[in-house]
C-alpha cells in the first residue's frame, strides 16, 4: 500500500506536470484534451472509480495527508500518478479559493451524438437550447440529478457541460447525469417521438393548469437561451407551450430557477 511519505513531492512552478494542469484550467484547452480537473474529497471518492484518473494531486498539509489516507484505503493508487504538491504549487491548480484536500486529472465524460444514439434510455428530460452560461447549466445538472430525471440534451451551441464552473454548480452532478448533443430540434423530436415535448415560453399555458393529456407518457422539457429564449423552429416543433405563471413584480426568472420548478410540477404530473 502506497505511503504518505513515499509521494513525489513538487516544489517548482516550472515543473512541466505543474505547468499542463493549470492549463486544464482554460476550458479551450481542457476540451480539446477531454480532460477536467475534479476538486475535494467527495466528488474524488466517486469519480475516481467511475472515470479512472490521470493524475491525483495533494497539498503537502494535514488536509492533504488525510485526503490521501481516504482515498488510497478506498484505491489501489498508482505511485506514478499520484504526486504531492508544496501548498502554495497546489493553490496553482485549483479553481476555488479553498484547497479542498485533493484534486485529480481525469477523463471528461463524452457527449454522444444524439443523432447518432440507436435508443435513448426511459424516462424524461431537460433539453437547453444554446445554453451559454456554466452556471446554470451545471444547476440545471444538479436538479435533473435531484429529481431523477434521464438526461440533459443539449441543442446547438451550448457551453461545454464539464467546465469548471459547470462542474461546481452542478456540485459533482455532471460527472453522473447523462448529456447527449444534438444540432436541432428536428433531431430530438426523431429521437423522442413518444414524449410530450414541452417548450417554456412567457406565452404558454400556465403550468398550474396543464394537464397531460396521457399522463403515462414522458416528456421532454425545453428551455432557451438566457438572453434570447426560445428559437422560432424549436416553439413551432413543440407539442405544448408552458409557462410559470408570475404574480409578483419580476418580469421573468431564470433559466436555471424556470427549470426546477416546471421539472419539479412536471415530475408530478407524469406517473
Amino acid at each position: 500500500m502506497l505511503r504518505w511519505n513515499e509521494l513525489q513531492r513538487i516544489t517548482s512552478r516550472q515543473n512541466s506536470l505543474v505547468k499542463e494542469t493549470v492549463s486544464l484550467l482554460q476550458e479551450s484547452k481542457a476540451k480539446r484534451e477531454n480532460l477536467i480537473l475534479i476538486e475535494g474529497l467527495r466528488h474524488n471518492s466517486t469519480a475516481l472509480e467511475a472515470y479512472g484518473y490521470r493524475y491525483i494531486f495533494f497539498p503537502d498539509d494535514p488536509e492533504g495527508q488525510a485526503c490521501f489516507d481516504q482515498l488510497s484505503g478506498q484505491l489501489d493508487l498508482d505511485p506514478d500518478r499520484v504526486r504531492r504538491l508544496a501548498p502554495h504549487i497546489f493553490t496553482q491548480i485549483a479553481a476555488t479559493q479553498h484547497s479542498q484536500g485533493v484534486i485529480s486529472v481525469v477523463e471528461a465524460p463524452r457527449l454522444p451524438d444524439l443523432s447518432q444514439t440507436e435508443a435513448m434510455p426511459s424516462g424524461n428530460y431537460l433539453v437547453l437550447e444554446q445554453c451559454r452560461d456554466p452556471g446554470n447549466l451545471g444547476t440545471i445538472l444538479r436538479t435533473a440529478d435531484a429529481l431523477g430525471l434521464a438526461g440533459l440534451i443539449l441543442l446547438g451551441d451550448s457551453v461545454w457541460p464539464y467546465n469548471s464552473k459547470a462542474l461546481r454548480a452542478s456540485m459533482g452532478s455532471a460527472l453522473y447525469v447523462p448529456v447527449w448533443q444534438a444540432d436541432n430540434v428536428h433531431q430530438l423530436k426523431a429521437q423522442l417521438p413518444k414524449h410530450d415535448l414541452l417548450a417554456a415560453d412567457m406565452a404558454g399555458t400556465s403550468l398550474a393548469s396543464y394537464k397531460p393529456a396521457i399522463p403515462e407518457r414522458h416528456y421532454a422539457l425545453l428551455l432557451g437561451n438566457e438572453a434570447h429564449g426560445l428559437s422560432s423552429e424549436a416553439k413551432a416543433r413543440a407539442d405544448r407551450l408552458i409557462s410559470v405563471e408570475m404574480t409578483g413584480r419580476a418580469e421573468s426568472l431564470n433559466l436555471a430557477s424556470a427549470a426546477a420548478i416546471m421539472a419539479w410540477q412536471l415530475q408530478r404530473l407524469y406517473r
